[in-house]
Parts: structure tokens; sequence; C-alpha cells
């Protein structure tokens, strides 16, 4: 995951970095069936 910046007395996060670090992690679940579309 990407470090956290500093401002003034905030931490924060780069929300586009964040998503393209998320999406790199796997989810485990390799089907494309999707229960809601039964």
């Amino acid at each position: 995951m990407p470090p956290p910046k500093r401002i003034n007395a905030r931490t924060v996060w780069d929300r586009k970095k964040l998503d393209r670090a998320f999406e790199l992690i796997p989810d485990g679940d390799h089907s494309d069936h999707n229960p809601w579309d039964d």
C-alpha cells in the first residue's frame, strides 16, 4: 500500500494511489458468477 502523507496535523492517503494498489490485491474469488444475477 502507498504510504500516507502528513498535511499539518492530518494523515492522508492519495486516493488514486490507493485505488491502483487496491486493484493489485487478489480478491480470492476467480468466479465471474454474480449471485445477485440469479
